[in-house]
């Protein structure tokens, strides 16, 4: 039987500063695209979001 907690990969703290940095202006496409892939990888749907969110940000700013 297999424990739950090894199955929750977590995105670490390094994950949400990289997710955090799209909303910084003019860099924040690339470090938006670079969480969203983070979170594809690890299978993380707040980092996919928070990293959508960023590049929806820079774009509107």
């Amino acid at each position: 039987m297999e424990n739950k907690q090894e199955n929750n990969i977590e995105a670490g703290c390094l994950g949400y500063v990289i997710g955090g940095m799209p909303f910084i202006p003019l860099i924040g496409v690339l470090f938006g695209v670079i969480a969203i892939v983070w979170g594809f990888v690890n299978k993380h749907t707040k980092l996919k979001i928070v990293g959508a969110c960023g590049i929806a940000f820079t774009v509107v700013e």
